[in-house]
């Protein structure tokens, strides 16, 4: 496989886990709020407060990954064209980048992923302490 095959297969894999991971955490809202809707009044159990910090921090930190990534890449992109026609260069010129650049991005994805399983794992700590 070339070099943009094993690309082209990290971009899928990392862009289909950011898609679930927001999906999951989205979904965890709406069990939390199964079990707090009440006839008169709406309470969350003291188990799913911190469960829900952590689905909206990973909300936050999708948001923030894709701004960052987005904002970067534009202004890279921009540069890059400019550099182009002041230099006359042919539009398939090859570019170098410095891998740093992704380097919040890739914290924004890990700490969105972290904070959906640990929220899901207490979640699931109270759903297997209020149905035993």
């Amino acid at each position: 496989m070339k070099i943009d095959g094993y690309k082209s297969v990290y971009e899928k894999a990392s862009g289909k886990l950011s898609d679930i991971s927001r999906n999951i955490a989205l979904a965890g809202f709406a069990l939390i709020w199964i079990f707090t809707k009440t006839d008169t009044q709406t309470i969350i159990p003291k188990e799913l407060i911190l469960p829900a910090i952590f689905l909206v921090v990973s909300l936050t930190c999708d948001i923030l990954q894709y701004a960052y990534k987005t904002i970067v890449w534009a202004i890279i992109f921009r540069c890059k064209e400019k550099e182009i026609k002041r230099k006359r260069w042919k539009q398939d010129k090859e570019f170098k980048h410095s891998p740093a650049l992704n380097i919040v991005t890739w914290v924004f994805f890990c700490v969105k992923i972290v904070l959906v399983l640990l929220a899901y794992s207490l979640i699931l700590k109270f759903l297997i302490r209020t149905i035993i």
